[in-house]
């Protein structure tokens, strides 16, 4: 007989409340049927049975809260699941794998002062790339600090968006608000008549040949130079 236990749905579940069976005595059940629901402080959960075979009798009754690993039902193996095929013994080949050849590669020695050693860690900077200022090579304190500048440096102009980026979303912005936001329009009416009139006085007076010149003579430090 194969054993139908509450399993465990959670890493902080003890128990759960058995709600429905969904299979009763006599019931063919094979690998991944819900056989129940179970209900838990994360809700109602169906749960599946991991065996075949026949329900051969159901011990828990529902509504009754069942500890985990308490067997809930016995399942009766069918005689599929029974029956074993003989296997025949296949002469495997043998196979001659070839010796691989491994190379042996000299470490890089990279000389470094302890405190510039911390800082790039802390700050993971990979000091392989870094050129070494001081005495015989070695990478000092300030070499580690002007890499951490160059690469803030960088990672800055990454960030900061480009011309074109920037004109995009501006005009992305104004068909926006054109196309969405309420527009209305003022229009308001004046009367110039009178201002008409003194203009064409004033043409009488003075020989102007169009109210361009005029503005540009009036304006202009040599009048007479102008037809």
């Amino acid at each position: 007989m194969i054993e139908f236990r509450m399993p465990s749905l959670g890493a902080d579940m003890e128990d759960g409340t058995l709600i429905e069976w969904k299979k009763k005595t006599g019931d063919a059940v094979k690998r991944g049927d819900c056989i129940a629901e179970v209900e838990t402080q994360k809700g109602l959960i169906e749960i599946e049975v991991f065996d075949e075979g026949i329900i051969d009798e159901i011990l828990i009754p529902e509504g009754t809260k069942v500890p985990v690993g308490t067997i809930m039902a016995m399942i009766k193996p069918s005689s599929v699941s029974l029956e074993t095929k003989p296997t025949t013994l296949q002469p495997t080949e043998e196979k001659i794998t070839e010796p691989i050849l491994i190379e042996n590669i000299e470490e890089k020695s990279i000389k470094v002062s302890p405190l510039a050693r911390r800082i790039a860690s802390d700050n993971r900077i990979d000091i392989s790339k870094i050129k070494g200022t001081g005495e015989d090579g070695v990478i000092t304190k300030d070499d580690v600090e002007q890499a951490i500048r160059q690469q803030k440096s960088t990672e800055t102009a990454k960030k900061l968006p480009s011309t074109e980026t920037i004109r995009a979303a501006v005009a992305a912005a104004m068909s926006k608000s054109n196309r969405e936001i309420p527009h209305y329009y003022l229009e308001k009416k004046i009367n110039i008549t009178q201002a008409l009139v003194w203009l064409k006085e004033q043409y009488k007076e003075r020989k102007v040949t169009s109210p361009c010149c005029f503005i540009y003579k009036s304006n202009c430090k040599n009048p007479d130079r102008i037809s």
